[in-house]
C-alpha cells in the first residue's frame, strides 16, 4: 500500500514508461495533494495515459509535474483532468518555457 507517512492508500506503482507520442512542447505546473512517491507515480501514470503525452515526471520537493507532449493532440485542460483523475490538483498557473499560462490555458 501507500506510504503511511503520507496517509494515502495508493498501491505501490512503478514509474510509467515513456510512450510513442512525439513531444513538441514541455509544460510545468505545481501539483497539490501528493505526499509520497506512490502518489507522484499515480499522477505520472495518469498523465502518460493522455493521448499526445510523450513523458511525464512529478517531483515531491517541490511538487511539480513536467510534461512533454504534443499540443496538437493534448491540451492543458487534458493534462489538468488527468491530474484530477489521479486524485491530485494542479495549481492555477502553468509554465511553458518562459511563458506563464492561466488555469484556463490562456497566455497571460
Amino acid at each position: 500500500m501507500g506510504d503511511p507517512a503520507c496517509g494515502c492508500d495508493v498501491p505501490a506503482l512503478e514509474p510509467p514508461e515513456a510512450n510513442s507520442a512525439k513531444a513538441t512542447a514541455t509544460v510545468e505546473f505545481e501539483v497539490e495533494g501528493i505526499g509520497c512517491r506512490n502518489c507522484a507515480n499515480r499522477v505520472e501514470n495518469a498523465l502518460v495515459q493522455v493521448e499526445g503525452v510523450a513523458e511525464a515526471h512529478v517531483t515531491l520537493e517541490p511538487p511539480v509535474a513536467t510534461v512533454s507532449y504534443d499540443p496538437q493532440q493534448a491540451s492543458l485542460e487534458d493534462l489538468r483532468a488527468a491530474v484530477a483523475r489521479a486524485g491530485a490538483e494542479t495549481h492555477h498557473e502553468y509554465r511553458a518555457g518562459h511563458l506563464l499560462y492561466a488555469a484556463d490555458g490562456k497566455l497571460e
